[in-house]
């Protein structure tokens, strides 16, 4: 149970009021005496939310976040196409050159014929959880999950004691790492999120390795050079601590810290507030890359510390994406989740190969980045939405203090209901599509209006904009949603524009180059005709001159057969 969930501390007069038994909740130490020695991760001190909604109550929305979102997911990132996977999840057979050779590919086969990854794969169904997660990564993302949770990511998923496939997501990670994708702090970015998985293995395990984090915000970017300036191997001090000093010293040159900054200080505060037992011993190694293995108590972690500090939870967010993503049919189906795992793995081993090439060449350079692929990779992000959000006021770095109110600005907005689902898995998955039940989608899409963009709150506390802009007045903010609305409609006709010009000049050149072809058969035509009829009028004449020939010859012929019978009567006179 995250720790926004939990009631705070009764009084000592007060009546005991006995725990509410929830189908597949985390114990809750405040209730359960026996929590100490679960084995699973457990919330520190009571936060201000009185309570979790069960799986019946409804959970207001703010319909501007449901525009902007909708907005987001419907321009931004719409349904992946199946001509889309080439880039996100990778070519069925990748393109040959000097950088990929047929020898790489026979190569890589053969690792990939020899290992566990392989067998996981055929064991693979296309369930609920699974199917819902490729389709939350891929439209939210723009990557597959192996994409994501990848040593070219520094991540690796580590599983937890108990029955389990090696290399097999479990069904509880799968639903809890769904869930968090779409929420609109990572902006749509896989590396924002696995930056915070990252900082909470960090926390977790203290681990004092250098972090090469990747951040234009002012106090991360500090803390990379802090990691630079490191020579030797492990850190004297702890990371967070690190973390901590580049944020004060960016504070005080007056620059603003990022949202993302903000949310590591509460990801180590629900970290020190837990208590984690049995979770394996941490592979900080895997195919020649550093990097932390993810498990369900980090997700739980991140999870609690989204709760904590900002105005709309974990499911909250993903009830929105719901309402936002639309009806449109999405892939993969359950049938085809196996020949996406294969097709994604194949695709990771080739840029681990090359990533190590080029490594070798700058030891280095692009290490966990894997930017060279064999084949395409899905377009990079504008530079403007690369930037981190800032925040409007600082999260204050002192651990004992109590966390500042995040939702001030929670009845700002009109709202419509929306179902909740369980605390263990996104509302609505299981469904056979992987995503909302259709019941659920239509009730709010009657509520929600279809039209319009509206720029999500600006207030600190809200959810990061799924745009990036700096915080701003309400005024500032409809003035910059009238100026997008207007560059996005100029840009959408000038496409147009362009388009039909395309169209146009495609056609006119068409139509000249069947014209111009007309003419020369035409002209081909006539030559062949005026070559055919002299051919014929010198045959007509040669004839018409031998049977003028011949008949003269004939006439000769029949005068001498006159003459010779004269001559022959001359003579029988003379005898007689």
């Amino acid at each position: 149970m995250s720790e926004s969930t939990k009631r705070p501390r009764q009084a000592d007069d007060a009546p005991e009021r006995p725990p509410k038994r929830r189908r597949d909740t985390e114990p809750d130490p405040e209730t359960d005496p026996e929590s100490e020695h679960s084995h699973s991760s457990s919330p520190g001190p009571a936060k201000k939310v009185t309570g979790r909604p069960g799986k019946n109550a409804s959970v207001p929305l703010s319909k501007e976040r449901v525009k902007a979102a909708r907005s987001f997911f419907q321009d931004s990132r719409p349904p992946v196409r199946l001509e889309d996977l080439y880039k996100f999840v990778g070519p069925i057979a990748p393109p040959l050159s000097d950088t990929w050779t047929q020898q790489d590919e026979d190569e890589m086969l053969a690792e990939w014929d020899a290992s566990p990854e392989k067998v996981a794969c055929a064991s693979i169904k296309g369930d609920g959880p699974t199917t819902t997660m490729w389709k939350v990564c891929l439209r939210t993302f723009r990557c597959s999950p192996l994409g994501m949770i990848s040593p070219l990511m520094g991540l690796r998923y580590q599983t937890m004691p108990g029955p389990s496939q090696p290399g097999i997501w479990s069904r509880e990670f799968c639903n809890r790492l769904t869930a968090l994708i779409p929420y609109s702090i990572w902006h749509g970015r896989p590396k924002r999120l696995a930056m915070a998985l990252q900082y909470a293995v960090i926390c977790r395990t203290d681990d004092r390795r250098p972090w090469m984090l990747q951040s234009s915000c002012p106090a991360l970017t500090r803390l990379r050079q802090f990691m630079d300036d490191v020579e030797d191997s492990e850190l004297s001090q702890s990371i967070h601590h690190m973390h901590k000093r580049s944020r004060s010293l960016a504070t005080e040159a007056g620059q603003q810290i990022s949202t993302l900054s903000d949310l590591f200080i509460f990801i180590n505060r629900t970290v020190r507030g837990w208590t984690f037992e049995r979770v394996p011993e941490p592979v900080t190694s895997e195919k020649g890359f550093e990097v932390y293995s993810v498990t369900i108590p980090d997700l739980k972690v991140v999870v609690a510390a989204i709760d904590s500090c900002m105005s709309d939870t974990v499911d909250e967010a993903y009830q929105v994406f719901k309402v936002a993503k639309g009806n449109r049919a999405e892939i993969p189906k359950g049938s085809q989740v196996r020949q996406f795992y294969e097709r994604a793995a194949l695709h990771q081993l080739r840029r681990i190969t090359i990533a190590h090439r080029d490594q070798d060449e700058d030891e280095g350079e692009g290490q966990g980045e894997g930017d060279e692929m064999a084949g395409p990779q899905p377009d990079p992000e504008p530079e403007a939405e690369l930037e981190d959000q800032f925040s409007s006021d600082q999260v204050p770095d002192d651990e004992s203090e109590s966390e500042s109110d995040s939702s001030s600005d929670s009845g700002s907005y009109p709202e419509v209901e929306v179902e909740s689902g369980s605390d263990h898995e996104p509302s609505g998955m299981g469904a056979d599509d992987g995503f909302v039940l259709e019941d659920d989608n239509e009730a709010v899409n009657d509520k929600v209006d279809d039209d319009g963009r509206v720029q999500v709150s600006p207030s600190r506390q809200s959810t990061a904009p799924l745009v990036n802009t700096p915080s701003m007045t309400p005024m500032a903010s409809h003035v910059v949603q009238d100026v997008a609305k207007m560059v996005n409609d100029i840009l959408k006709k000038e496409r147009e524009e362009m388009k039909s010009f395309f169209e146009s000049s495609l056609e006119s050149y068409l139509k000249s180059c069947q014209e111009r072809m007309g003419l020369e058969m035409q002209q081909r035509m006539n030559e062949l005709q005026k070559r055919y009829e002299a051919e014929i009028k010198a045959l007509k004449e040669a004839l018409k001159k031998e049977m003028t020939t011949r008949t003269k010859g004939n006439e000769s012929r029949g005068l001498d057969d006159q003459i010779q019978p004269a001559g022959n009567s001359l003579a029988d006179d003379g005898t007689t």
